[in-house]
């Protein structure tokens, strides 16, 4: 198999998990909140006094991690895109 080939579908698989990803981050964000939150509750004191770990109370986390999905979907599909112009070319 040439080395384009295997570039191109090395990148259509990173392309794929970061679709997946972007696609959680979208519509399950009340399950990652959720998610985070129990994490919180259960962690020992020591980890919920690290200066940043009370991000996720704030309450614009939400479109935080929503913002984060699209920027997934737009790399997927940058990476798409290239693996295209690679067979092409």
């Amino acid at each position: 198999m040439p080395m384009h080939v295997s570039v191109m579908i090395a990148m259509i698989a990173v392309a794929v998990v970061l679709a997946f990803c972007g696609w959680v981050l979208l519509f399950r964000t009340g399950h990652i909140l959720h998610l985070v939150h129990h994490n919180h509750r259960t962690s020992p004191r020591w980890i919920q006094d690290v200066p940043g770990h009370r991000l996720i109370f704030k309450p614009w986390y939400p479109i935080y991690l929503r913002v984060g999905g699209v920027c997934a979907w737009l790399l997927a599909l940058c990476l798409v895109f290239k693996a295209v112009l690679i067979v092409v070319r």
